[in-house]
């Protein structure tokens, strides 16, 4: 069984109306009247939390035995969403989200570091929750499909990559209690290969 990776880094980005602003590693950021916003993100895949490998393969008989079947947990992966809102700072409504996967340089097995393939990214998601001055709020969403996941694998089957990195990009869009239009962005790199969930 291949150690699943801890947690290494949580990065948070506040666009406000023109100017960017950059949290690092902490996940707090400031924006320019001082009101600060925090964002997390955790991952479940395969019955395991906020784990950042992710497996794409479904092994079908997870025993070996002739006389049984039990088939590997395979899920989609979700991702449990949270954001606080310092009391300073007016609350604030997410309207909806958007998911990006981003490739990013793997090795190839060979000694060379390529770029693994674009993945379908899903429509926009519609969710509405707010926020309260001084709040914290969590939710939940479907980050990678299990249709995504055999994609992958159809690709990971012919190369020579055993496992390969992909910053998940998830973009938050809200509105303030001003009806100003704010974005918080939440990225994780994970690792995507054949893991054992049995």
């Amino acid at each position: 069984m291949r150690k699943a990776l801890e947690i290494t880094t949580i990065s948070v980005v506040l666009f406000v109306t023109g100017l960017w602003l950059f949290g690092c590693g902490s996940g707090d950021i400031l924006d320019e009247n001082n009101q600060r916003y925090r964002a997390s993100m955790s991952l479940q895949d395969g019955g395991n939390d906020d784990y950042l490998t992710i497996d794409i393969y479904q092994n079908p008989d997870c025993d070996g035995e002739a006389n049984t079947t039990d088939p590997e947990f395979y899920t989609d992966v979700l991702a449990d969403i949270t954001v606080s809102v310092d009391s300073g700072a007016p609350g604030i409504t997410l309207n909806h989200y958007r998911i990006e996967y981003i490739p990013l340089l793997s090795s190839d097995g060979l000694g060379n570091a390529i770029l693994p393939p674009e993945l379908v990214e899903p429509e926009d998601g519609a969710y509405i929750v707010s926020v309260t001055s001084g709040g914290t709020g969590t939710f939940t969403i479907t980050l990678l499909s299990v249709d995504v996941k055999e994609e992958f694998y159809n690709w990971w089957i012919t190369s020579t990559v055993d496992v390969a990195r992909y910053e998940m990009r998830v973009t938050l869009y809200f509105t303030d209690e001003y009806l100003e239009d704010r974005e918080i962005e939440v990225t994780r790199t994970v690792f995507l290969g054949n893991y054992d969930n049995c």
